[in-house]
């Protein structure tokens, strides 16, 4: 699969990157070898395992192979882009013919690489998509989607009907809409909505969360909790 050139080790990139391959000695590699390159890597060997990894945390970019005991990477790629479209996936698979690698990019892929590659590629690829996503403003994309009014304390989502928010909501849907696609502690959330007589505590934090999911009814999967993180605000799904 890969090629072994020498490489110097880098530092943590902070990358954080999902790869999907159900081949064990293939993944434990496709890790090395990125690590090397400094960046973070999970590794998930089903459909069903890269499934829980999404739910339960954020990546930077997903590698999926084509090929998975059971479900085909090909329709993984279409659900994680339906869920997520800001999250990229690279498709990584042996059949490098242009069928497939028309079909993958139609299914929402940002690129695809053939086996075998070099390391050197990968990590070149990577970053390219990852700059190209970054240039287009993923977080700019996610915050398009909301119209916040401070001053009526209103906010529609994706065109849907306006719902009215407390004073403490729409402060923290200002917080989350200005740092949209990214993830923000409570601690974070605090710091800015903080204002002269606005007493608020982690607690207060969770509640009007929740109170604001509870408003936005069929869209509340817009703000995400990253278990052990926090809160992101995320693209409304299609």
């Amino acid at each position: 699969m890969f090629s072994s050139p020498s490489f110097p080790l880098a530092e943590r990139s902070g990358t954080s990157v999902l790869a999907v391959d159900d081949d064990g000695d293939t993944a434990r590699l496709l890790s090395e070898y990125l690590e090397d390159f400094g960046m973070n890597v999970e590794i998930a060997q089903t459909g069903a395992q890269m499934r829980a990894f999404l739910d339960r945390r954020t990546f930077d970019i997903v590698l999926l192979d084509l090929m998975l005991p059971d479900e085909t990477g090909m329709d993984l790629c279409t659900w994680s882009k339906d869920r997520n479209p800001e999250l990229p996936v690279i498709m990584l698979t042996a059949d490098d013919d242009a069928e497939s690698c028309i079909e993958g990019l139609d299914r929402g892929a940002d690129d695809y690489v053939g086996k075998p590659f070099q390391p050197r590629e990968l990590v070149a690829r990577i970053k390219a998509v990852l700059r190209r996503t970054n240039d287009t403003g993923a977080s700019s994309g996610a915050a398009s989607a909301f119209q916040h009014d401070p001053a009526l304390r209103r906010l529609t989502v994706g065109g849907g009907n306006a719902i009215t928010l407390s004073d403490q909501e729409s402060r923290l849907m200002a917080a989350l809409i200005e740092h949209a696609g990214v993830v923000l502690s409570r601690a974070r959330l605090l710091e800015l909505v903080h204002a002269p007589g606005v007493d608020l505590s982690d607690r207060s934090v969770d509640a009007a969360i929740s109170n604001i999911r509870s408003k936005l009814g069929e869209q509340r999967s817009v703000i995400r909790t990253v278990r052990g993180e926090g809160y992101v605000l995320q693209a409304p799904r299609r």
